[in-house]
């Protein structure tokens, strides 16, 4: 009887993890969580499941179109940045689909919003979505990053606020944002490279009226955005490129080259901030890594030699707020990504500090920075993997 009863115990634990491994899951999209190609293979099948159940479920047509979209970018991420027109013409007949079993509604203009390289088309869509909804979230990125791109200041600072207001993003998202507008110099450039370390800041600057002396560039926007680069240079008062993204072989190189014609152009007379989670590798690919210096959560660039020991203390241990590391109460979304990903930033200054009281024989001051670091590496689940490169 002990046997039977043990054996049903198992069997029904085994399907119960079965069940929860199937569950169908809101997907975040690759850029707010970390997940592999077969999770979204996964869900997406599991979604597609839930519409053959019920072809209104609004839910369903979104997580189904955004597991889809996530598939084709892990795939050849490669090919997604080179050829989005591509990937969005393959999506298209899900849209089609939506719009039959829920025309004119914010779903389906809110995802088409999202699935064109048109940026003015994508504005309209967006924008019915909007006047749908003006309290649903979904839609106040793409319009924000639009009035952004094309510096319009008073309607970005609208929608910041309502972005400030509905919990968009996650409060440890924008502390770690925070602390790397705090640390940047006066009147400089921070060169940022994807969404959570370009658009919160904006909503910071615009919707708080934080550090809006240092310019946000964010290369990529350049690439895509005529008016944002068009605006970049007239900000920077220097000549417009000389060259097109079809004058390269793809876009990537295209990026580089106006990275490095802006450094040239301005890092003499302006100081230029790179996050500390940019790959190194840009460095030698622009030719400049003699001239980056570590200074806490940023890499800066400089033409002359400067002590970036003295400036990465100061900023550790005076203009920094880490406390939220220990005191993040907030279920959010976000925040698994920012602990997985976004924080490492702080690990090349926190070992430098930790180096620098080694040498000094502060115990007090190397306890510190061990347990800023231990949890850091604790949340991130790879700690093993991080301690080895400094090995």
């Amino acid at each position: 009887m002990k046997t039977l009863k043990l054996s049903f115990f198992l069997i029904i634990s085994f399907l119960s993890f079965e069940s929860n491994a199937q569950q169908a899951k809101e997907i975040l999209g690759i850029a707010n969580e970390q997940k592999e190609l077969q999770y979204y293979q996964n869900q997406s099948e599991l979604w597609k499941e839930k519409l053959s159940i019920n072809s209104k479920d609004r839910k369903a047509w979104v997580n189904y179109y955004k597991a889809k979209r996530a598939i084709y970018q892990k795939k050849d991420y490669k090919f997604w940045v080179e050829n989005r027109a591509e990937i969005f013409k393959k999506l298209e007949p899900i849209l089609d689909d939506l719009y039959k079993e829920l025309p004119d509604s914010f779903e389906y203009y809110w995802l088409k919003s999202g699935n064109t390289v048109n940026k003015e088309e994508a504005f309209k869509l967006a924008s019915k979505a909007y006047n749908i909804s003006p309290e649903r979230k979904e839609t106040y990125e793409e319009l924000f990053i639009y009035y952004m791109t094309r510096w319009q200041t008073e309607n970005a600072a609208t929608i910041a606020q309502k972005i400030l207001k509905s919990n968009f993003y996650a409060n440890a998202l924008y502390q770690w944002n925070l602390n790397s507008l705090n640390v940047a110099n006066p009147q400089s450039i921070l060169i940022t490279h994807g969404d959570l370390d370009t658009l919160p800041r904006w909503v910071l600057q615009t919707g708080k009226s934080i550090r809006n002396d240092v310019l946000i560039i964010n290369p990529w926007l350049m690439v895509y955005s005529k008016e944002y680069l068009k605006g970049v240079f007239l900000k920077l008062n220097i000549p417009s490129f000389y060259k097109s993204v079809l004058d390269f072989k793809n876009k990537e190189i295209y990026k580089n080259k106006l990275l490095k014609y802006i450094i040239d152009q301005v890092g003499k007379t302006r100081t230029i901030h790179f996050d500390c989670g940019t790959d190194v590798k840009l460095f030698e690919t622009l030719n400049i890594k003699e001239k980056m210096y570590l200074t806490g959560v940023s890499f800066t660039y400089s033409n002359e030699v400067i002590d970036n020991l003295k400036i990465t203390k100061h900023n550790f241990e005076e203009v920094l707020y880490l406390d939220y590391l220990f005191s993040d109460f907030q279920m959010h979304p976000q925040s698994d990504i920012v602990k997985k990903t976004l924080n490492i930033s702080y690990i090349p200054g926190l070992m430098k500090m930790k180096s620098y009281y080694t040498t000094a024989s502060n115990q007090k001051m190397i306890q510190k920075y061990d347990s800023l670091i231990n949890k850091i590496l604790e949340d991130s689940g790879r700690k093993e993997e991080i301690l080895s490169w400094y090995e």
